[in-house]
């Protein structure tokens, strides 16, 4: 018998500008950010045999970290003068070792501004 597992476990940080395209009760923004992503890799290939033979396993794990870059846009509605909904997607486009893992994301949230 074969127990063969991987996991992977990416985490992202960015820094990023918003540039508000008009003000007022809508706010439109595009945004765009750096920063890094890290990812780690375990992977385990286990072999077992039934008996008092223990099986044997090997284990590998890798963590890359490589810049990343993040584009995106949104919409800031002020449902009251403090109250704001917002609406968010954005792509983040990890360089070197990760490229290819690319991603999009989507978000909705209230804010409440002093």
């Amino acid at each position: 018998m074969t127990d063969s597992s991987l996991r992977v476990r990416p985490a992202r940080v960015t820094t990023n500008a918003k540039g508000y395209l008009l003000t007022g009760r809508y706010q439109p923004y595009v945004l765009g950010g750096v920063g890094f992503m890290r990812m780690e890799t375990k992977a385990r290939d286990a072999t077992t045999t039934p008996g008092p033979i223990v099986g044997l396993a090997a284990q590998q794990s890798d963590i890359t970290v490589k810049v990343a870059l993040r584009f995106g846009a949104g919409l800031d509605f002020y449902v009251t003068d403090n109250i704001v909904a917002t609406l968010e997607g954005s792509y983040l486009i990890p360089t070197g070792e990760l490229s290819g893992l690319d991603y999009y994301s989507f978000g909705l949230g209230l804010q409440y501004r002093f």
